[in-house]
């Protein structure tokens, strides 16, 4: 499990000096008593779009927070009721949310309207920009306080909800229907959160809350398009551009609805949500990644109020979750949960950001009722293979489910050692050792995955220095110069410069690495540097559909930046809407497996298409970020998990290369040394390397030049990282390259 692999359940349910354990601890996973859920779904999905959201627009001063606006310098009330329901289902020892809601709520009482109620823009943490509340900050505060009052067992949550409902009744109801807040009349359909409603007649059954819950549905019933299923952003009044359309406001009704049902079943907002989903289903095709922004209620883009057909998580994450009301949805909630979870970058919009996150808690399980449900006392785990029939996975102890917390070992081993080698773990846990033990205090899924070593998957080791791949393809190197930035990469290939590689790779002498300094110049967009090789031979794309992912070593901080690894594949024809997977900074070398499904389309692809892996074209790691941003990036030990590049490794006393470059090579093993004899038909530099059996490299054993003909070397083999087992000595010449499988026992 990425992120909490090695925590226990005892430290997950630890007591800190001033706050209550949460009594259910994110991820949850629940399944809900209504609808469907998504396939694939991951906490850490969720927790990668948290903590980008937690950086971004979270910020503290003393015992207050808030969250910051489009406008960084201000907040709305809008924003805190997010905050605090986010702050409400993402905490857990790790996460530590209860501070921070404490503080946001600390934020809402600083300002008040009516009552309880929060004024809705503030100037950071100064003085109150614009006067009176809205409903749906209001709702969504007093839903999170009655929430964490169930989390952390604190009634002085709960009090300060029955304050704002009882500021509610008298501010925010206009005949029996939330209105816009205590200083106007004005109706917004996404304000009427009827999942709120309903426990708000739970809490306080005196307030009436069941007759405004009855209103809002038939309001949102009598207003809701009778072809399209849209709502508009403002049924009377409103504020802002385009109260008629179905808007940024608006956007937001579906989300509200789906919760609703998916907590209590409620058939008005299933009616609501398969009228809506139908017809964008019927008009994307079925892809949810075709969602654009901003429409008519016809359905036509209003592209004079800013309409698109961008698909952005604002208008994307509420339709999914419309979806999950039934079954026939199903292929719509999947593609939609997949496309939803790629836009976990950062230096979004604060609105994009919060309704990501707060759809992708619901989607994946991680919101459920918690007023009623029992936290969670068991978990599962599922195991996978990769290739299937590449190895087995032995888990102890093998039950179907298990206590929340409780420890599994999962083993892997391959199922024909002559052929296979466990390479790693994947998935909700990684790690190296084909034994692991994890602490299951959630649903878990992960993958043992495997090398063929029939498959000769290494694209490039890096350690002949010159620009070509073992695919006999060029690496490059570029920058934003073709479209107005000055950014600078060194080296910097060109048409009568190549690539070179660098000494100082992972465990050998040379790797691929890029210096860079990002300057924006004249481009609109973000200064960016970045290095790749070509796949494609010729003018032929490559089909790399039988590999499983790609695995290498790289290094670098990035500062400022991110750095994703792009892989060009032909179907893409959107300039710059490529796959990509974002790896995290490191300072020293570090391995990453990583599987092709966890590769996204960009957030503002307008034409998302599927990955195709049997054109792809290059793989390339772009920089981004920041001008003024320096940095460097080494890469090195790059794989094909799967893929075949060379011909397999001879098993013989002698192994003859193809193209007959040399005619012998023989290796005997003799206490802690290795000779070895071998013979180049031309003269040259000659290279040996030992590897492991899954393909990482040992030790580089020599780089020096030698002529044509006969000879014989002896290399020590007592270094304290080689113990005894199979592994593999690979020998490059001026003509070619060469491997067989050696037995060290010494």
């Amino acid at each position: 499990m990425k992120r909490f692999a090695g925590l226990s359940l005892t430290l997950l349910l630890s007591l800190s000096n001033a706050f209550s354990a949460a009594k259910f601890p994110f991820p949850q996973q629940y399944k809900y008593t209504n609808g469907i859920m998504p396939a694939g779904v991951s906490h850490t999905h969720v927790q990668t779009v948290y903590d980008i959201w937690l950086k971004e627009f979270y910020d503290e001063q003393g015992d207050l927070a808030r969250i910051k606006f489009d406008n960084p310098s201000q907040t709305v009330s809008e924003g805190i009721g997010y905050g605090m329901l986010i702050m409400v289902y993402m905490d857990n020892a790790d996460n530590n949310t209860q501070p921070k809601f404490d503080k946001l709520w600390n934020y809402w009482k600083k300002y008040p309207s009516s009552g309880s109620l929060m004024h809705w823009k503030i100037n950071g943490f100064g003085n109150v920009a614009e006067t009176g509340s809205a409903t749906d900050g209001d709702i969504d505060a007093a839903h999170a306080l009655i929430l964490a009052a169930s989390q952390w067992g604190d009634e002085r949550y709960l009090s300060g909800a029955k304050a704002i409902m009882s500021a509610m009744r008298q501010g925010d109801i206009s005949n029996n229907v939330l209105d816009g807040g205590d200083n106007w009349n004005s109706i917004n359909p996404s304000y009427m959160s009827t999942a709120a409603t309903q426990l708000f007649q739970e809490v306080d059954a005196g307030g009436n809350w069941s007759t405004v819950q009855s209103g809002c549905y038939s309001h949102l019933k009598n207003n809701q398009n009778g072809s399209t299923g849209m709502w508009p952003n403002w049924t009377s009044g409103g504020v802002g551009g385009c109260p008629g359309c179905y808007g940024f406001d608006a956007a937001r009704t579906p989300w509200r609805l789906g919760w609703a049902y998916v907590w209590y079943g409620h058939a008005d907002a299933k009616s609501c949500c398969t009228k809506i989903v139908d017809w964008f289903k019927s008009n994307t095709d079925d892809e949810p990644g075709k969602i654009g922004q901003i429409y008519n209620l016809n359905g036509s883009i209003n592209t004079g109020a800013g309409g698109s057909s961008d698909n952005i998580p604002t208008f994307l994450g509420p339709l999914v979750v419309a979806g999950m009301v039934d079954s026939k949805f199903q292929s719509w909630v999947d593609k939609g949960y997949t496309r939803l979870r790629s836009f976990g970058g950062s230096n979004d919009k604060y609105y994009n950001e919060c309704i990501e996150l707060l759809t992708m808690l619901l989607l994946s399980g991680n919101m459920p009722d918690i007023t009623k449900v029992q936290p969670k006392t068991i978990a599962t785990l599922t195991v996978k293979v990769s290739p299937d029939s590449a190895g087995i996975v032995t888990v102890s102890p093998q039950k179907s489910s298990y206590t929340r917390g409780e420890s599994v070992t999962i083993t892997a081993a391959s199922a024909d050692t002559s052929r296979y080698a466990f390479i790693g773990w994947s998935g909700d846990y990684e790690g190296a050792a084909a034994n692991a033990t994890l602490n299951l205090f959630c649903d878990m899924s992960v993958t043992a995955t495997f090398k063929d070593r029939l498959a000769q998957d290494c694209v490039d080791d890096c350690e002949d220095g010159n620009a070509r791949t073992f695919l006999k393809t060029s690496w490059f190197t570029f920058n934003d110069s073709a479209s107005g930035g000055k950014s600078t990469v060194t080296p910097l290939t060109t048409s009568k410069a190549g690539f070179k590689m660098t000494e100082g790779g992972y465990n050998s002498e040379y790797a691929a690495k890029i210096s860079y300094k990002l300057d924006k110049g004249g481009f609109s967009g973000d200064p960016f540097v970045g290095i790749g090789f070509m796949m494609d031979q010729g003018s032929d794309p490559v089909d790399i559909s039988k590999s499983t992912g790609i695995r290498f070593y790289y290094k670098g901080t990035f500062g400022d930046t991110t750095c994703g690894l792009k892989i060009e594949c032909g179907k893409v024809t959107e300039a710059g809407a490529n796959y990509s997977y974002y790896l995290k900074p490191n300072s020293s070398w570090k391995e990453v497996n990583i599987t092709w499904d966890d590769f996204q389309q960009p957030k503002w692809a307008k034409q998302p298409v599927k990955l195709d892996l049997t054109v792809i074209t290059k793989l390339q790691w772009q920089i981004q970020g920041k001008s003024g941003s320096t940095g460097e990036l080494w890469l090195d030990e790059i794989h094909l998990i799967g893929f075949l590049i060379e011909q397999p490794i001879a098993t013989g006393p002698r192994a003859t290369a193809e193209g007959g470059f040399m005619d012998r090579f023989g290796c005997r093993q003799a206490g802690g040394n290795l000779f070895v004899d071998y013979s180049c038909a031309q003269s040259g530099r000659v290279d040996f390397s030992l590897y492991d059996l899954t393909g990482r490299l040992v030790r580089h054993l020599m780089r020096d030049f030698r002529d044509a003909g006969d000879h014989a070397a002896s290399f020590d083999i007592t270094g304290a990282e080689l113990s005894n087992g199979n592994y593999i000595i690979r020998l490059k010449t001026a003509g070619g390259s060469s491997a067989r499988r050696l037995a060290v026992n010494r």
